[in-house]
């Protein structure tokens, strides 16, 4: 089945007929496949080098930071590339690839000299993530899946065990001094939101989202007794975690996804579903954590900071996005939201847009932004609408993350931005393939 797959979205140097894989040698898609899997566990994992100095490889005025992240990231494009190359087979393009080589064009034309780096930036993080899932999804086909699947529910159990831990125990990660990166919000009597080992609460539940769908998934397809109570151990640990970030975006993106998979997959319309879910949800609020949680909503409130801000924000990047015709089309270029908060700061001096989609309106306009919502959210809810089973943690994880985007910038952090983008890739890979209606 998947050379067949492969075979029909692939062409040589020299003919676009159907290939013959008997006589192909892909012996590299293996090794990449857990090189790949490998990777996500640094990827997800590191704090920005804000936090450890150390993860710094080297700096250029002209092309930015070499985080090790981002060292990563590099080294397996280079890896794929000469990979792809020497096997002679080039995927074909699809409309949704199309739609990324233009968001990469209009990124791209504003890439002057003083705005180079935050353009290397992005065409790395979000162009390079996409194609490293797209091309793996295509020629790794369901082992690549397996194996990534595995290594981000792994990888986001050990995150997730780690916040545990540092709301017992205290960060164990020294905040850089000065640095609003590291420092959780503390709240209430003596509970402070926890940082993981990612350095911002926000993030770390960010960063949580996928591996909390992707245990869900697993533990909905287990049958046998001992692999279904662990994988729903495992899945109960994963949401403690996000709640103990205290992170209300994540909080609203995990539950409005969660009621549309539920919606999708039928068991929300189950007469003793509800009775369930009520028991539960009274059982948890009865729980010292569920106090911690009651106290967190109660702040919410046009008077709270963080809301007023964002609340700000959309008629402050609205001004500067109407500014031009050109503006309003394709934005003004990667990084230009960060330069505008510090030329016009908004009225309560918070220089920060807090919203993906907003930071996305400024730097590549309606069209730019437009291409996002298509290959990330649209794509995300044909995958699921579609009645399809077959690995849809995927989709529930980038609509899980456009969500969050509501509130705060996902790409522009780059573990978040990583995973986004390198789910984005294997999700188109996965509409355009995805035939089989097998339930788990």
């Amino acid at each position: 089945m998947i050379v067949e797959r492969v075979a029909e979205l692939c062409v040589t140097k020299n003919t676009k007929d159907r290939i013959n894989f008997a006589n192909s040698n892909l012996w590299w898609i293996n090794q990449v496949t857990l090189l790949v899997a490998l990777a996500i566990f640094p990827i997800t994992m590191l704090p920005p080098v804000e936090v450890i100095p150390q993860l710094l490889l080297m700096e250029s005025p002209f092309f930015g930071k070499l985080t090790l992240v981002r060292f990563i990231l590099l080294l397996l494009l280079v890896i794929i590339f000469v990979s792809v190359f020497g096997s002679g087979l080039f995927p074909r393009l699809r409309t949704v690839d199309v739609l990324v080589m233009v968001l990469f064009l209009i990124a791209s034309v504003h890439a002057t000299s003083h705005a180079i780096s935050r353009w290397a930036y992005y065409v790395l993080i979000v162009i390079s993530s996409y194609i490293i899932g797209r091309v793996m999804s295509l020629f790794g086909g369901a082992k690549f899946l397996s194996k990534l699947e595995a290594s981000i529910r792994l990888a986001g159990l050990v995150e997730a065990a780690l916040v545990i831990y540092t709301f017992i125990s205290g960060p164990f990660i020294e905040p850089v001094q000065g640095s609003f990166l590291i420092y959780p919000a503390a709240f209430g009597e003596g509970v402070t939101r926890s940082p993981g080992t990612i350095g911002h609460p926000v993030v770390a539940a960010a960063v949580l989202l996928p591996a909390l769908f992707a245990w869900l998934e697993y533990a909905l397809c287990q049958t046998a007794g001992r692999k279904k109570y662990i994988a729903w151990l495992c899945f109960s640990v994963m949401v403690l975690g996000i709640l103990l970030t205290f992170s209300r975006g994540a909080w609203l993106a995990f539950l409005v996804t969660l009621l549309l998979f539920l919606l999708v997959r039928g068991y929300i319309v189950r007469l003793r579903f509800i009775p369930i879910l009520a028991l539960l949800l009274l059982c948890f609020y009865m729980t010292p954590i569920g106090t911690y949680v009651q106290m967190r909503l109660s702040m919410t409130s046009i008077n709270d900071g963080s809301i007023s801000h964002r609340l700000l924000m959309y008629g402050w990047v609205t001004e500067r996005w109407l500014e031009t015709p050109f503006s309003f089309l394709i934005g003004n270029g990667v990084g230009y939201s960060r330069e505008e908060l510090l030329n016009s700061p908004p009225p309560d001096g918070l220089l920060v847009v807090d919203n993906i989609w907003l930071t996305m309106l400024m730097e590549v306009g309606l069209v730019g932004t437009a291409i996002i919502l298509i290959v990330q959210v649209l794509s995300s809810l044909k995958n699921l609408l579609r009645g399809l089973t077959w690995n849809q943690w995927v989709a529930l994880s980038i609509l899980s993350l456009s969500i969050d985007g509501l509130t705060f910038e996902t790409f522009f952090w780059e573990q978040v931005g990583v995973l986004i983008w390198l789910l984005t890739g294997v999700l188109s890979t996965m509409n355009t393939v995805a035939k089989s209606n097998k339930k788990c």
